[in-house]
């Protein structure tokens, strides 16, 4: 038997142009995903672009793609877009959400939907709410901030939300929660 080490310098390799997907419902918005067959020689990579590349959604209940690479939501949920050519497989994560939240309206208009713990909401951007009033039991039906439930995720994705002044006799970021999950999100100036 000989074992030969491979040559680290030398192969091919698929780089998707990202690892992760968000896709919202709301917007029904599909998203292109790019991916390159790299090939390296002597520790110089090549875009070679006569390369077969195949898409496949792993649950196309959650999203579909297409033969070019178009992923389109379908429902809230997570799957993942398998890409392979020549015998490489890689693996692009998508996250189908109810909506992207871009702006204070929008992150206000989460708390329409009160026990709702099906929903799923992602930060497009930072969330800046100077000069915006924020105050809980007013979206609440009896304006009593106890009567106000919410339950979704709520993926920051690293972003912020910040300089949030509370208004009103009951102060509260969220009402009363209920299966709350908040990931990858930070709040400052509060």
């Amino acid at each position: 038997v000989t074992i030969t080490a491979n040559n680290p310098n030398e192969g091919a390799y698929l780089r998707p142009s990202q690892s992760k997907v968000y896709l919202d419902m709301k917007s029904k918005e599909s998203k292109p995903l790019s991916v390159e067959y790299v090939s390296v020689k002597n520790d110089e990579e090549s875009i070679l672009t006569d390369k077969a590349i195949t898409y496949t959604s792993a649950d196309e209940t959650i999203a579909t793609v297409s033969q070019d690479g178009v992923i389109t939501p379908v429902s809230i949920g997570t799957t993942d877009i398998i890409i392979t050519s020549e015998g490489m497989t890689e693996y692009v994560k998508a996250d189908v959400y109810s909506a992207a939240i871009k702006t204070p309206a929008e992150w206000l208009s989460m708390f329409d939907k009160t026990c709702d713990i099906e929903s799923r909401y992602y930060l497009a951007n930072d969330i800046d709410f100077t000069g915006v009033e924020y105050d809980i039991g007013l979206l609440a039906e009896s304006g009593d901030i106890g009567s106000c439930f919410f339950g979704a995720e709520i993926d920051g994705d690293c972003y912020s939300v910040k300089n949030i002044t509370m208004t009103g006799v009951s102060q509260s970021l969220f009402g009363t929660t209920v299966g709350l999950k908040l990931r990858n999100i930070s709040f400052e100036n509060i």
